[in-house]
This record gives structure tokens, sequence and C-alpha cells, in this order.
């Protein structure tokens, strides 16, 4: 099976700026690793709280003077989050742990007061996703698309 249009696999470099970014809204309880039995990570889910909530909240992001002191007492009302990042290797796909993924952190989402969860950035082509979300319930409200056109 070839590249998914629109899909670039990360780096290393990449990765590494994304972790540190993610670390101040994290919320380790929507973090998931699928391993194989000798600890081989082959999967990972990643769902954060979604902060824009909070910057809404507090003034659009206007921080000063005030504004940071209404975006951190804000923060703690988020109520809704984004998988924004589920991913399995090839090999791995279709043997369930991208369903548990899905599952388990909607559990989590539900079990630490989040009431609404956002799956961002799906392309229309990916159908295997947008099939599985739809499954479990989920209402596609966005298509995002990617046109190609040879230069």
């Amino acid at each position: 099976m070839g590249a998914q249009l629109g899909f670039v696999p990360a780096t290393s470099a990449e990765i590494d700026h994304l972790a540190n970014g993610l670390k101040a809204i994290l919320d380790p309880n929507l973090l998931f690793v699928a391993e194989t039995a000798d600890g081989v990570p082959v999967g990972v889910s990643i769902a954060v709280p979604d902060i824009h909530q909070a910057l809404r909240w507090s003034g659009g992001g206007h921080m000063w003077p005030f504004g940071l002191l209404k975006f951190l007492w804000y923060r703690r009302k988020v109520d809704q989050c984004r998988l924004l990042i589920m991913g399995m290797v090839p090999e791995y796909r279709g043997r369930g742990a991208d369903a548990i993924f899905y599952v388990e952190t909607a559990r989590q989402a539900l079990a630490h007061g989040y009431k609404r969860m956002e799956g961002s950035w799906i392309l229309e082509s990916n159908t295997m996703m947008n099939r599985i979300i739809e499954r479990l319930g989920g209402e596609r409200y966005k298509t995002y698309r990617i046109y190609e056109k040879p230069l």
C-alpha cells in the first residue's frame, strides 16, 4: 500500500519539538501507547485539553495584565479535548489496538470531566479513521481535502 496523500512521517526532531511543546498542556490520562509483548512501541494516541476554550473565555489571547490570570482560572474549566495524534505502525493496524485507543480515550476523557472530544485534521481520504469515528457515534462537521496539481 502506498503512502497516503497528505501524510508525511514526522522526523525525530519534529517529534521532539512537538513533545516539548505539548508538555505544558498534556493530560497524562489521555495519552496511550501500544506496545508489543517485548515492549516495542507500535502505536500512540494523544488527546489534549482544548485550551482554546480557556483562551476564548479569558479575552481572546490578550494576556497582559489580567488575561493570564483569567486564562489560568478558565483553564480549570475546559470541558472538551482534541484527539491530536493517533497512529499505528502499518503492520499492526487492524488488530484492535486502534479501537482500544478510541474507547479508552473516550472513557478516560469522560472520567476526567471532558464532555466533548474533537478528532481534528482527519483527511477525507482517511477512510479507516473516519469510518471508525462514525461507528463510535462521531459526527463529521468539517471536511479536509488536499488538492494536487503538478507545477
